[in-house]
């Protein structure tokens, strides 16, 4: 055999080996390992010949492989969709047709004792056969009513989960995950953990049999943060800079790139999860009986509305070629004047949303080409009011100077990848390849 057909033969085993890898890397998740979900309970038991009543009853239904791939019980995409894609009835196998045996409702699954440490808590693991970046895990568990011989639906889970975990502690591939146990919750129950990626639409699912002990008398949970603490989310506002922090939809989020009318909780992943919060602070419409011996007062003259500027820089031109600082006016029912980030020929301002805009939107201004309106002179009426309907200031937050770099942008970019690690081993493959096919010419010769 010649020496170049060697080093061939070798090169390829080593593109083989990376590849391996990779994909073992990229595919391999993982799940809860304590207390065990019912698949892991199932492995460590043995996969092919259980010993537990219930992990028989299920490998008679999934079979051995449902518990050797213990931890890919997920849904992708899973972004903030849990209750849509995972079915009442099928939430331990997350409406996967190879886990069914898991949503057996039983009895005997086998249980784990959990009891609290001097402060109330309990750490929790979680076995990660592959690490990503974190949204959250969260913690669920069944509320007291409900019967471990029905179907678990979400509607037998408490409906605030006990605990979050944004910042999980990694130990080689496992996650140490600390949470304070519900108070007052001893007994036979099933513990519901999703995790849920930040790098990717992906989240994974798990119940955990277990029996709470000593849990009499723990401390309420922390009440959640007012949701008006924080900004509201503004589907016309242009967040530029990133880190920025909004509420939407009972949870605080948080910027990582700039961007204008993507959504949190989206699959764009534009925002980062950071918390739940508590939207019982809307402000109660408090209505006062009018004293019929009191004249009411006249109702005082409306304040006109200041006219905004008019539009000084050119307006936008199709085919017109615009440079970085190049600034256009634009619009249609509300008109802005933009600032060029980069070269660009025909983008129209605002016409991306997903972080490949041209433009930076700068000041609201007015039609240059609308007619002006007079302002009609309205007169004083004196109306009776009987209800009166607090309402709060809302102070603007100041817009900062958009300074993002190009590469914020590739960075969004790659954010969907599976795992960045696969281009590069991909490429030191690739070189492997290159250099081995040049050695052996070389040797040929």
């Amino acid at each position: 055999m010649s020496r170049s057909k060697v080093i061939n033969g070798l090169a390829l085993i080593c593109l083989l080996a990376v590849t391996a890898v990779t994909f073992q890397r990229v595919y391999a998740h993982g799940t809860m390992m304590m207390p065990p979900a019912r698949a892991y309970n199932c492995y460590l038991e043995d996969p092919e010949n259980p010993t537990s009543a219930a992990c028989q009853a299920a490998h008679a239904i999934s079979g051995s492989q449902a518990f050797i791939d213990w931890y890919e019980i997920n849904q992708l995409p899973g972004y903030y969709l849990d209750q849509e894609l995972v079915a009442d009835g099928e939430l331990c196998s997350a409406s996967k047709e190879k886990y069914e045996g898991l949503d057996l409702p039983r009895n005997d699954w086998m249980t784990t004792t959990l009891s609290p440490d001097a402060n109330g808590n309990y750490n929790f693991v979680y076995k990660a056969t592959a690490r990503h970046d974190s949204a959250y895990f969260k913690f669920y568990i069944t509320n007291d009513s409900y019967d471990h011989s029905q179907p678990l639906n979400w509607s037998d889970l408490e409906e605030t989960p006990f605990c979050t975990v944004t910042e999980p502690l990694l130990q080689g591939d496992e996650y140490t995950l600390e949470c304070p146990l519900p108070p007052d919750k001893d007994g036979q129950h099933i513990i519901y953990n999703i995790w849920l990626r930040d790098d990717s639409d992906e989240a994974f699912y798990a119940c955990s049999d277990v029996v709470l002990e000593n849990t009499a008398g723990l401390p309420a949970p922390t009440p959640a943060p007012l949701c008006s603490d924080t900004e509201a989310w503004d589907v016309d506002l242009n967040y530029r800079l990133a880190g920025t922090s909004v509420s939407h939809n009972g949870i605080v989020w948080q910027n990582k790139w700039g961007g204008k009318g993507q959504e949190p909780g989206s699959a764009y992943r534009t925002w980062k999860y950071v918390y739940e919060c508590s939207e019982a602070d809307a402000q109660p419409i408090i209505t006062v009986t009018p004293d019929p011996n009191v004249t009411p007062s006249p109702t005082p003259p409306a304040t006109a509305t200041p006219s905004l500027p008019a539009c000084t820089a050119p307006g936008w031109d199709s085919t017109a070629t615009y440079n970085s600082g190049d600034t256009v006016s634009y619009g249609s029912d509300e008109w802005y004047e933009w600032d060029a980030k980069w070269w660009s020929q025909g983008q129209a301002p605002g016409s991306a949303t997903d972080g490949s805009n041209a433009w930076d939107q700068l000041d609201i201004c007015s039609d240059p080409n609308a007619t002006p309106v007079p302002t009609a002179t309205n007169t004083p009426t004196a109306i009776a009011t009987n209800t009166l309907i607090p309402t709060a200031t809302n102070t603007p937050t100041p817009t900062p100077t958009s300074n993002i770099p190009l590469a914020l942008n590739l960075n969004q970019a790659v954010a969907g990848a599976e795992n960045i690690n696969l281009f590069a081993l991909l490429l030191f493959a690739t070189l492997i390849v290159t250099a081995s096919l040049a050695l052996s010419r070389k040797i040929t010769r």
